[in-house]
């Protein structure tokens, strides 16, 4: 959902900056035709007015381009977050689907154990096995 706001950000960003571009070629006409039309050449004092014009109107653009990078930068942060959280609920989730089965194993083994009933027979606990953890060798039955 986040890159997907990223994405907006980004094609809105584009469509404002473009959107200055021709209001920033249309002042400027319109500034370049009214000194035209009062007689004043572009030299001196009307031309650094043009130039500071100029200068602001790309400052304008300047700012927006920030303006669109920083709303990107926020929603992938944001999606990059959500991912995260999704992992650590997932994680959370097995962990707290372990930490039950465990818990109910448990409490099967200690219901049994306390019923005196037994709970499976060990295949290790032959006479031959007691044998030799005794120590009795098998040469000498």
């Amino acid at each position: 959902m986040n890159f997907q706001k990223a994405q907006l950000a980004a094609e809105s960003g584009r469509i404002t900056q473009e959107r200055l571009r021709k209001q920033q070629r249309s002042f400027l006409s319109k500034q370049q035709a009214a000194f035209a039309g009062a007689g004043v050449r572009l030299t001196g004092s009307p031309l650094q007015v043009f130039a500071d014009s100029a200068a602001e109107l790309e400052f304008d653009m300047m700012i927006e381009d920030f303006n669109t990078r920083v709303a990107v930068l926020n929603a992938q942060t944001s999606g990059q977050l959500d991912i995260l959280r999704g992992q650590q609920a997932r994680n959370a989730s097995i962990i707290n689907a372990g930490t039950t089965l465990l818990t109910q194993t448990a409490s099967f083994v200690r219901s049994r154990n306390k019923s005196n009933i037994p709970t499976t027979t060990n295949p290790f606990a032959s006479s031959t096995v007691r044998e030799i953890a005794a120590g009795q060798s098998l040469i000498n039955r």
